[in-house]
């Protein structure tokens, strides 16, 4: 083996490392509600995964449960807006980095979109959290990542007991 793939395995591993250690509690929360999640979405059918999750959620809630829920997080969605998350899979800089979820979030603020769908794309920010920190690009360490975890933690909380509510109705 190389000099350089040492290196480059050294940095992987360094990287695995800050990723296993740096999660802290509300991150490893986010994820285990995330793969619950995942759990109810992929049975759905769509050629695009977002659309998919957010048609998927958005036909799963009634409307009094999606304006319970859109009050009950007011403050996470108010964060999310302020500065909603970027796609790491572009620069900072780059017009795509934030264009998908701007949008998302301003539909989840819309008071005239229908509640449900305003659910489903508020779902859809928070998708781009979880396709940061799955794939990598996401360094779990700093501020707003914690932030962005325990917001989208919360929010997923919600979501999710709606959800199993349903599948176990009392």
């Amino acid at each position: 083996m190389g000099v350089m793939s040492m290196d480059k395995n050294k940095e992987a591993a360094i990287k695995a490392e800050r990723m296993i250690n740096g999660l802290g509690q509300d991150g490893r929360a986010f994820i285990n509600k995330w793969i619950g999640f995942a759990a109810f979405y992929e049975g759905f059918d769509g050629r695009d995964e977002r659309l998919t999750l957010i048609n998927a959620v958005a036909g799963a809630f009634t409307n009094d449960e999606a304006n319970a829920l859109l009050k009950v997080h007011q403050a996470e969605i108010e964060y999310l807006f302020d500065l909603p998350p970027g796609d790491l899979r572009y620069e900072g800089d780059e017009s795509k980095f934030r264009h998908q979820t701007q949008q998302d979030i301003y539909r989840a603020c819309n008071q005239k979109e229908d509640a449900c769908m305003r659910i489903g794309h508020l779902v859809a920010v928070i998708y781009q959290v979880r396709n940061n920190l799955v794939h990598g690009a996401k360094d779990p360490t700093t501020l707003r990542s914690q932030d962005l975890f325990l917001a989208s933690d919360k929010i997923m909380s919600s979501v999710l007991g709606v959800l199993l509510e349903h599948a176990n109705p009392a």
